[in-house]
């Protein structure tokens, strides 16, 4: 089984990071849902408390090549 992750610019600060394109949070720049990076959601989450966490789960986690969740992902260990 593959894995993936899309890697992109944040549009907030321009740091590259790679997310879960469906989970990852974002901000409409010229009518576009731009992706923007860990950092930056959280930043976000520290002067708007009232509008909840904008971070949902495994929107920094690769995605199964299935389409599967993999929140919360970790390598397996070595025998």
């Amino acid at each position: 089984m593959g894995y993936f992750v899309l890697i992109v610019p944040c549009a907030a600060c321009g740091a590259i990071f790679s997310c879960n394109p469906e989970r990852v949070p974002s901000i409409r720049i010229r009518g576009a849902r731009e992706a923007i990076c860990r950092n930056c959601a959280e930043r976000w989450n520290q002067l708007h408390p009232d509008a909840g966490n904008c971070i949902l789960p495994g929107a920094y986690d690769p995605i199964a090549e299935d389409g599967s969740d993999l929140s919360g992902w970790e390598e397996p260990e070595e025998p």
